[in-house]
């Protein structure tokens, strides 16, 4: 009799297995044309933003490229607030041609207009001076796009700040090194990162717009979160906690990414703090290393942070989407009350569920915590449950919902 539990393959739904050689962009580039043939619904849309392009380069193809960049509501209310920001007067670099069509891009959706043209001598200064300040900083150089500083540094890539010259758009560059991806065999978990994360369209989930690779690295193109991490913003409150308001308004906008993706099918598989972004009070739900397309199948692969693993993870058992679930749990509990129910050495402590809610908490936060965090799987609350537990319900802010209709993008 076949065992209906799987052993987790991130390639095997590709049809055949990973490549042994360092041309690991090829093979993902090969998957997103696939994705693409396959989800006609998001052709058109695929399309029209930066195009895919092998080599050095991440530039966009074309002006209908830039004019859907450029009038893309979402990037030009960033684009907006960003010009209020000390980098206004480094977000011109077009020809006097250029900044008119992009101009009257602009005045058509929101009437956000470009730099002075009073300023462009001042403009050209601060560029050359910036290009001298990369140059002296040892920070990635690629073409069309200008690194301005260093975000953060996790096991396989860095991340960086850059300005997409083209466009004059802020984005994140995540920098992954291949020989790192080769030498732990990750090629296939990079596939499914790259591919899963440019197909999910969600205002709590951050977007990949492209990759593209130099000969040592890959470059994700990714949405700039201003306001940063989770965490980091966790620990300038008082003893390192949020109210409780506070708290169920980032915690909802959180259960909606969840709701989303769980009905794509797609478990996250490391939901904390360090995972969670900040842009303009919206919360946004990041970092799909370890994310797996799973529509009808157990998983056990061990991954993600130890501090929030789910019991499951700890003892090696066959999971599914309820680890979210419980990531949720254990990272509502942390913004509530400063830290973890438990410490990295209390694995027993995991594995049983074991915690105590401190007596400040109110009824409705200790029943969605205790809902959310449970030793068995199945009892758990679904994403869906979840986003209707009074404790949301009752600090909800006006926020689209978006989730009940979508259609399944893996479908």
């Amino acid at each position: 009799m076949n065992n209906p539990y799987q052993p987790y393959r991130p390639y095997s739904r590709l049809g055949n297995t990973p490549p042994q050689n360092p041309n690991i962009v090829s093979y993902v580039d090969s998957v997103l044309q696939k994705s693409r043939n396959m989800y006609g619904h998001r052709a058109s849309d695929a399309q029209t933003r930066f195009q895919q392009q092998q080599g050095n380069t991440g530039i966009v193809k074309t002006d209908t490229d830039v004019k859907y960049i450029i009038s893309s509501p979402l990037l030009v209310s960033q684009k907006s607030m960003v010009q209020q920001q000390t980098l206004k007067s480094k977000l011109e670099y077009q020809s006097p041609k250029k900044s008119e069509q992009i101009q009257f891009q602009l005045e058509q959706n929101q009437n956000v207009g470009l730099i002075g043209q009073s300023n462009k001598r001042r403009v050209e200064s601060e560029k050359v001076q910036l290009i001298s300040e990369q140059e002296k900083s040892g920070m990635p150089k690629y073409k069309n796009f200008m690194t301005i500083k260093r975000l953060g540094v996790g096991k396989y890539s860095e991340v960086f700040l850059a300005l997409q010259i083209q466009t004059g758009f802020l984005v994140a560059l995540k920098v992954i090194q291949k020989a790192l991806i080769i030498k732990e065999m990750m090629q296939g978990q990079l596939a499914w990162e790259i591919k899963i994360q440019y197909l999910l369209d969600h205002p709590n989930i951050t977007r990949l717009y492209t990759f593209f690779q130099t000969q040592t690295e890959i470059v994700l193109v990714l949405e700039y979160c201003s306001h940063g991490q989770l965490n980091s913003v966790q620990q300038t409150k008082q003893n390192k906690r949020f109210n409780e308001k506070e708290a169920a308004q980032m915690v909802q906008q959180i259960t909606l990414a969840l709701m989303y993706i769980h009905n794509q099918d797609v478990i996250h598989r490391d939901i904390k703090p360090d995972n969670i972004l900040l842009s303009f009070g919206q919360v946004k739900l990041a970092d799909f290393s370890f994310c797996v397309y799973s529509p009808d199948e157990y998983r056990q692969t061990q991954c993600g942070t130890l501090i929030y693993a789910s019991p499951e993870i700890l003892e090696g058992d066959m999971y599914d989407k309820k680890i979210d679930i419980w990531g949720l749990g254990v990272l509502t509990y942390e913004l509530c009350f400063g830290k973890p129910p438990w410490k990295e050495n209390q694995q027993e402590l995991m594995k049983t569920a074991c915690f105590m809610i401190p007596y400040t908490a109110s009824r409705d936060l200790r029943d969605f915590i205790e809902n959310l965090v449970k030793r068995l799987s199945r009892e758990r609350y679904t994403a869906q449950q979840a986003y209707n537990h009074a404790w949301l319900q009752r600090s909800m802010q006006m926020i689209p919902f978006y989730i009940s209709t979508n259609e399944n993008l893996f479908n």
